[in-house]
């Protein structure tokens, strides 16, 4: 999960906020319903495959290392992390 925190995650938000957008807690300090549908959309936009490129949406990515890291750990094969810049 931690290499895809930042192009995933951190990237949406920053994203949202560069944007303008208004991401709000209610009084006991969680995201409020408003905000959590905003930042699922933008979670989603993320993870979505772009056109004509299926094959290498994060997503996909995300599952590719989710199996190699699985092989590594019961298989005893190499595991070698993925790495992305912004």
């Amino acid at each position: 999960m931690e290499p895809f925190r930042q192009p995933v995650v951190d990237k949406a938000i920053l994203g949202l906020l560069g944007r303008g957008a208004k991401l709000e807690v209610n009084e006991k300090g969680d995201l409020t319903l408003r905000t959590r549908a905003l930042l699922q959309r933008a979670l989603a936009r993320r993870l979505a495959p772009t056109t004509g490129q299926a094959s290498h949406s994060l997503l996909v990515l995300i599952q590719r290392q989710t199996i190699a890291l699985r092989r590594a750990l019961l298989d005893g094969r190499p595991y070698d992390a993925y790495r992305m810049t912004w």
